[in-house]
């Protein structure tokens, strides 16, 4: 199971792999992970088409459980893929900002911390929040966007 402490334990690999045969969807991760946080399963559909580490799950899980996780589900809702390297970047962005076309464009946490640095600059120096996120959103690649590497100081 992917969680640390998965909630239903079984005396052998015999016993785990006859479970697996026979549980559904459901079963199989409330066993992983106890409560199932709404989402989990459509994230686990866009995951790729890899295995991910453990911690990958139980981050996923833990993302979708938080306080903020109406537009956190939103957003991973909406990635293709769900992937490790755009966990973290989700969670780097302010609420503002938690756009699954933004989050896909950015390469990094540092990108989404340097984005959400500029965003807050703008918005201090009296640019329109609304329109700047529109703005932001309708970046395709970090080509097109001010985060990319020659404009980038160090």
């Amino acid at each position: 199971m992917s969680a640390a402490n998965p909630t239903k334990k079984f005396e052998d690999d015999a016993a785990l792999g006859l479970f697996l045969s026979e549980a559904g969807h459901a079963d199989i991760l409330s066993a992983a992970f106890g409560t199932v946080p709404s989402g989990l399963r459509t994230c686990l559909a866009r995951g790729g088409d890899r295995q991910h580490s453990r911690r990958h799950y139980q981050y996923l899980a833990a993302l979708l459980a938080h306080p903020e996780r109406d537009s956190i589900r939103t957003i991973v809702r909406r990635l293709d893929p769900v992937t490790p390297e755009k966990l973290p970047i989700v969670r780097a962005l302010p609420h503002p900002l938690r756009d699954a076309r933004l989050v896909s464009t950015l390469r990094s946490v540092d990108d989404a911390r340097d984005l959400a640095r500029f965003f807050r600059l703008l918005v201090g120096a009296g640019v329109q929040e609304v329109a700047l996120k529109q703005s932001l959103s309708m970046i395709r690649t970090m080509a097109d966007g001010v985060l990319s590497p020659k404009h980038r100081r160090r």
